[in-house]
């Protein structure tokens, strides 16, 4: 990583510049910075509770436990007991549910 140079204390560097030179340099690792940001891209996604604890059986489901919150991203998959979603403190953690399995909240 370059030094950044500054100009009355400010960078000269855009920070779309700096987003991706981060990126590029923790590719593995999602930073504060991403995680934060797909948090509220996940905003206008309805949320539910989870109500029980759930372990995938399969590498397309979703693990979680009792009181986790879960970002729906679609109500209606294949099978109608089921729906996808994203883990609110885990967003990079998604997968199929049980329906049954999980509470919806209301805003």
């Amino acid at each position: 990583m370059t030094p950044l140079k500054l100009s009355n204390g400010q960078s000269t560097e855009s920070l779309e510049s700096l987003s991706d030179e981060i990126s590029n340099n923790t590719r593995s690792m999602p930073t504060t910075h991403t995680i934060n940001r797909r948090r509220l891209d996940l905003q206008r996604y309805k949320k539910c509770r989870a109500l029980y604890d759930c372990e995938a059986d399969n590498e397309d489901e979703l693990t979680f436990e009792e009181g986790d919150i879960i970002f729906i991203l679609a109500e209606e998959t294949e099978d109608e007991n089921w729906m996808e979603g994203v883990l609110e403190a885990e967003p990079d953690k998604r997968g199929l549910f049980p329906s049954s399995f999980v509470h919806l909240m209301t805003d």
